[in-house]
């Protein structure tokens, strides 16, 4: 009998955004709009973050808030997203914004994050499918970068699809690559790189892997440049997916 195989998809993301920045003093506001915060994973149209329950705020309603309202605000979104990365969503902590702007600004954020063990470096999703020791899949893997008021700024997407004979995989088609802006001070510049290649594991499978990186960039607010990178290693029946960044 066809032995069959669970689609596991193993997520080991170091999730960020290489930034550089211009020299120039920011705001307040400026900085807990639209700066990099914390990460979101979406796989296909899985999405097990629920922004409803981010509280967003309009320029006109800033001009009525003090600094300490506004802290108070980005330090309650913060906490309600550690608690949805507890029932489950993927969400990332960027070690650099982490380990500087999160411990200076908001210590107890961070000090929550480090006793509940939440820098995840690896995720494990195993879905309802099942993979045969033969066949195809198509997959797409977002990954979405939100502010400290819980503002979408810019994501990256990489979809592929392969297929797969016991421990080969073959036929490797259809690669996409984008990158979108959410925040109109933030802009899609380029695509850095999109490369592939096929390789064998030491273990004999043989796999496919799939680099992109793109180039945002900000104009105002004193200049910024992100280039965040996405790769995909392709096995049969399963993926994994790795986010690399040289931190802020």
């Amino acid at each position: 009998m066809l032995s069959i195989l669970s689609a596991i998809l193993i997520l080991i993301p170091t999730i960020g955004v290489a930034t550089e920045y211009e020299e120039k003093e920011l705001t307040l506001l400026d900085r807990l709009m639209h700066e990099p915060a914390y990460s979101v994973l979406e796989i296909d149209d899985q999405n097990n973050f629920n922004t409803k329950n981010i509280k967003t705020i309009s320029i006109k309603e800033t001009r009525k808030l003090s600094d300490e309202e506004l802290y108070k605000i980005a330090e309650n979104n913060l906490r309600e997203v550690i608690l949805q990365q507890k029932n489950g969503a993927r969400i990332v902590w960027n070690d650099n914004i982490l380990e500087s702007k999160i411990k200076e600004e908001f210590p107890h954020v961070y000090a929550e994050i480090k006793s509940n063990n939440l820098i995840k470096k690896e995720f494990k999703i195993e879905e309802l499918e099942s993979a045969s020791l033969s066949g195809s899949k198509t997959q797409s893997f977002t990954h979405t970068v939100y502010s400290y008021l819980g503002l979408r700024l810019f994501s990256i997407t990489l979809q592929a699809t392969w297929s797969w004979e016991v421990a080969r995989v073959y036929n490797v088609r259809n690669i996409r690559t984008s990158g979108e802006s959410h925040d109109v001070l933030w802009s899609y510049a380029k695509t850095v790189f999109s490369r592939g290649y096929y390789r064998t594991e030491p273990w004999g499978e043989e796999v496919y892997a799939h680099d992109f990186q793109a180039h945002f960039k900000r104009s105002t607010l004193g200049g910024a440049n992100a280039y965040p990178e996405i790769g995909v290693e392709l096995y049969p029946g399963t993926a994994s997916i790795v986010f690399t960044d040289d931190g802020i």
